[in-house]
C-alpha cells in the first residue's frame, strides 16, 4: 500500500519525534528508548528503559515516511539496543520494566522490532534472536495452563505471526494460532479479558483488574492473523465479542466528551485500591482504538465502530494529544501511536498502484469529507472522498 498522509500526520510525526529525541546516549544502554518523559530526570539519573520490542519496528517505518539519515541511525540504535540489552541471551526473554535489573516477563516478548531490523540489514542475529525469543514464548506459554488469564502477555504472538511471514515452513504459524487457541479459550463470559496472566503487581492482582487498553492490545494479534486469514471465523468472533465490549466501556467527562476510562473493574471492588477511585477511573491515552475501531467497521461492516473513535479522536486532539506526546510519549504510547495512526491512514484509504493508476477504496462515514495525499511511483496524488 502506497503512503497516505493526512491531518494525523501531526500525531506520527510528533511521535516520531520523541523516540528520535529521548534515546539514551553514552553508555551500556545506548540506544534505549525511556518508558516516558526525557532522557534524564532532573538530578542526572537516566530513566528507565521500557524494553519495547516493537519501538524499532515502527522507528524504522518514520524513516521511510520521513527519510533522514538522523531517523535512520536512531532506529538502528533503537533495533541494536532490543537485540543486546532487552533480551536476556541466557534465557531468550525480553527484561520486564519496573522491576530489577534480571526480572524477565513474557509480557513484554515483542519481537516486531528484531525482525524488521533483519529484514533492513539482513544481520542473521537478529533473526535469530527474534526467532529464540518467539520460540521461548511459545514454550512458556504452552506450559502455563491451566490458567485463568490473557491479556497483554498475547503480543508476543505478534511476532510469531510475521515470522511465518518471512520465514515459512518454520513453523512459526501453526504455534501462534495454537497460542490464539489458548487465548480464546481464558477469555471471561462478558468477552472481555483481565490484563495479563501472573499472580501479582498492579496489572494483575489475581487475574482481577481489567483495563480496555489492554483488551485492545488482546486485540493485537487477532487482527493481524485476520488479515492474513480472513476466513478463520472463530478469532474473529472472538475479536468481535471484545470489540462490543469495548464499544460498551466508553465513558465521558464533564463536558460529554467521550473516552475510554483507565481501568473499569478489579474483582469486587467498587473502585481501585491501587487509585483509591471510584470505577471507572483514569483516562486511556494510547493509540490502539485508531486500528481496531476502523478494523471492526470494515471487518463487520459496522461503522458505528469508526463513529466512537472518530469522536473520542476528536477530543484528544482537542485537548492537546500531540503535545503530550510530543513532551512525554513513553516508548509505548509513541511507538503505538505510530503504528495504529498509520495503519488508520492506509486503511482509512486502502489505496493501491494497479497497472499504472491509483485506486482507492475509502471508508466514509455519512457527512464525512476526506482529503490525503497519497505517495505514488509517480509521485503524490491528492485524493477526496
Amino acid at each position: 500500500m502506497p503512503p497516505v498522509h493526512d491531518e494525523r500526520d501531526a500525531v506520527i510525526d510528533a511521535a516520531s519525534e520523541w523516540l528520535d529525541g529521548c534515546q539514551l546516549h553514552g553508555f551500556f544502554n545506548d540506544g534505549s528508548v525511556p518508558r516516558g518523559g526525557g532522557h534524564y530526570y532532573d538530578d542526572g539519573r537516566a530513566r528507565e528503559s521500557g524494553w519495547e520490542g516493537e519501538a524499532p519496528y515502527n522507528h524504522i517505518r518514520c524513516f521511510y515516511r520521513r527519510p533522514s539519515l538522523g531517523t535512520w541511525e536512531c532506529a538502528l540504535r533503537d533495533v541494536y539496543n532490543v537485540a543486546d540489552i532487552a533480551v536476556d541471551h541466557a534465557n531468550h526473554m525480553f527484561r520486564m520494566h519496573g522491576y530489577d535489573f534480571g526480572a524477565i516477563s513474557i509480557t513484554i516478548n515483542r519481537t516486531l522490532g528484531l525482525l524488521q531490523g533483519y529484514l533492513e540489514t539482513g544481520d542473521p542475529y537478529l533473526r535469530e534472536t527474534a526467532e529464540h525469543v518467539a520460540l521461548a514464548s511459545s514454550i512458556i506459554d504452552a506450559s502455563n495452563w491451566p490458567r485463568r488469564s490473557y491479556g497483554r502477555d498475547a503480543m508476543w504472538i505478534r511476532g510469531m505471526i510475521a515470522l511465518d511471514d518471512y520465514l515459512p515452513g518454520r513453523g512459526h504459524g501453526v504455534r501462534a494460532r495454537e497460542a490464539l487457541r489458548r487465548v480464546m479459550q481464558c477469555r471471561r463470559p462478558d468477552g472481555a479479558y483481565t490484563d495479563q496472566g501472573g499472580p501479582a503487581g498492579v496489572h494483575t492482582a489475581g487475574n482481577m483488574i481489567l483495563k480496555p487498553w489492554m483488551n485492545f492490545m488482546v486485540l493485537e494479534p487477532m487482527m493481524d492473523r485476520l488479515e492474513r486469514h480472513p476466513a478463520d471465523e472463530e478469532v474473529a468472533a472472538a475479536a468481535r465479542r471484545i470489540l462490543d465490549r469495548q464499544l460498551e466501556q466508553i465513558a465521558r467527562d464533564d463536558l460529554g466528551v467521550p473516552y475510554w476510562p483507565y481501568e473499569v473493574a478489579w474483582g469486587d471492588n467498587d473502585g481501585s485500591p491501587q487509585w483509591g477511585q471510584p470505577h471507572p477511573c483514569g483516562r486511556s491515552e494510547f493509540w490502539y482504538p485508531a486500528r481496531a475501531m476502523l478494523f471492526a467497521a470494515r471487518r463487520y461492516h459496522q461503522p458505528g465502530f469508526l463513529r466512537a473513535w472518530e469522536e473520542i479522536y476528536a477530543g484528544r486532539m482537542a485537548a492537546g494529544a500531540v503535545e503530550r506526546i510530543r513532551g512525554s510519549a513513553g516508548d509505548h504510547m509513541a511507538n503505538k501511536a505510530i503504528e495504529c495512526v498509520l495503519w488508520h491512514q492506509l486503511r482509512r484509504w486502502n489505496a493501491r498502484w494497479v497497472g499504472g493508476e491509483l485506486v482507492a477504496d475509502p471508508f466514509v462515514l455519512p457527512g464525512e469529507r476526506l482529503q490525503a495525499t497519497v505517495e505514488t511511483p509517480e509521485g503524490p496524488r491528492d485524493v477526496d472522498a
